[in-house]
């Protein structure tokens, strides 16, 4: 897995976005259905930090999805990064 800091203002503030690519040992793309999404070898995690209430983009996504076609589906998660240092 390739991940990365995600944002241009966002990027300074406390909770992160993340950019996430999952990727076999030899660099290939590696798709994997995360929280029953789709196969896919590309993921963001979002968070809307100025978003108190946590859940504008959730609604948006979630209303707009049952009306519209090719809208990117939404799943809350809780997010640990764990770094190890050797």
């Amino acid at each position: 897995m390739k991940i990365r800091l995600r944002g241009n203002t966002s990027i300074n503030y406390a909770k992160k976005q993340y950019f996430i690519k999952l990727i076999n040992d030899d660099g290939s793309e590696n798709t994997q259905d995360i929280f029953g999404m789709g196969e896919e070898y590309e993921w963001i995690l979002n968070i809307s930090y100025i978003d108190k209430s946590l859940i504008r983009n959730y609604l948006a996504l979630s209303l707009s999805s049952k009306i519209m076609e090719n809208v990117p589906e939404a799943r809350y998660c809780e997010v640990i990064i764990k770094i190890r240092i050797i």
